[in-house]
């Protein structure tokens, strides 16, 4: 919603299903897209995706960029988002932008040291490349207005928590964060 500034009745690509793919997937959403695609290979990120407002849910293989440039005739997307921290993804995400003003936003973080070679002709073309952080949000300001919006009933967070965990269970959080095991988990404090 803050760094690629989606514009109503666009076409929007979301690599990757995690907590900030799903994020990308529902600012997509309030910001107006016709059409968003995530692309995860888990099918059952990909159904929280849709829960967000994806209106199409892909398991990623090789040939995601081919389809992607299918389903907008040969152009690609006007905004693609990077959410998986791997630089090959991040490649596939600018090949997906649209030539003459995509905008491709990398938001996941990359090993450490990891370069992300892109071919210059895809910028050339008028692909344009943004990084973001927390989505670009300014914490005195953006936060509140998400919490209002939460409250309204616009955002959704409950399917993001995958474990409620007590403070002793804090080493269990580690564990399932590790194996990749649910979106978010939460210790209840109380």
């Amino acid at each position: 919603m803050y760094t690629a500034g989606v514009e109503p009745g666009s076409t929007c690509v979301v690599f990757g299903a995690g907590m900030v793919g799903l994020g990308a997937v529902a600012g997509c959403r309030l910001q107006g897209a016709d059409r968003v695609i995530c692309v995860d290979l888990s099918q059952q990120r990909l159904e929280l995706a849709r829960g967000q407002g994806a209106t199409d849910a892909w398991l990623a293989d090789e040939h995601t960029v081919e389809r992607v440039l299918e389903q907008t005739g040969g152009f690609g997307a006007d905004y693609t988002f990077e959410a998986t921290g791997l630089v090959a993804v991040m490649r596939e995400a600018v090949e997906a932008a649209r030539m003459g003003w995509g905008v491709c936003t990398v938001a996941g973080v990359a090993g450490k040291g990891e370069t992300l070679n892109v071919i210059p002709r895809f910028l050339i073309t008028g692909r344009r490349v943004a990084g973001s952080s927390f989505g670009g949000v300014k914490g005195r300001e953006g936060v509140p207005q998400l919490v209002d919006r939460w409250l309204a009933g616009d955002i959704d967070v409950d399917p993001f928590v995958s474990h409620t965990l007590t403070l002793d269970e804090v080493n269990k959080g580690f564990e399932l964060m590790e194996a990749q095991d649910g979106i978010r988990s939460v210790l209840a404090l109380a």
